[in-house]
Parts: structure tokens; C-alpha cells; sequence
């Protein structure tokens, strides 16, 4: 396996552990806060929850497809 892909697969483990970590925080957060973060929605115009669900989407999407290239990459060499 070359030295760039090993670099890569480093980190894309690294993004994907922070991005775990991160998830991690808010879901504790957000249990612990209850809804303490919407106290001041009314003035921002609150929280889209179908942009948070999008997002998550779109990250799983780049995510799977970026784990298709690294698969084929290593099938290949």
C-alpha cells in the first residue's frame, strides 16, 4: 500500500473519530440541556430540524462515497 493512501486513510480515521466525538457531545448536551438551546429561537427564527436531518444526510452520503473509493482503491493494488 503506498504512503499516500496510508496518509489518507489516516485521516479519514481522524475525521471520522472527531466526527464521532463531536456527535457524542451534542447528543450528551442536548440531554442534558433539554431545551435550553431554543430559548432564544424566536429571535433567530429557531431551528430547522429537516437542515440538521439534510446535512446528516449529505455528510453519510460523502462519507459511504469516500469509503467506495478507498474500497476500490485497495481492491485494485
Amino acid at each position: 500500500m503506498s504512503a499516500a493512501i496510508k496518509t489518507s486513510l489516516t485521516k479519514l480515521d481522524q475525521a471520522v473519530n472527531k466526527l464521532e466525538s463531536v456527535i457524542d457531545t451534542r447528543m450528551k448536551a442536548a440531554q442534558d440541556g433539554g431545551n435550553q438551546s431554543d430559548l432564544f429561537s424566536a429571535m433567530t427564527g429557531g431551528r430547522k430540524s429537516n437542515d440538521n436531518g439534510a446535512k446528516a444526510k449529505a455528510m453519510a452520503d460523502k462519507l459511504d462515497s469516500a469509503i467506495s473509493k478507498i474500497e476500490k482503491i485497495l481492491q485494485e493494488g
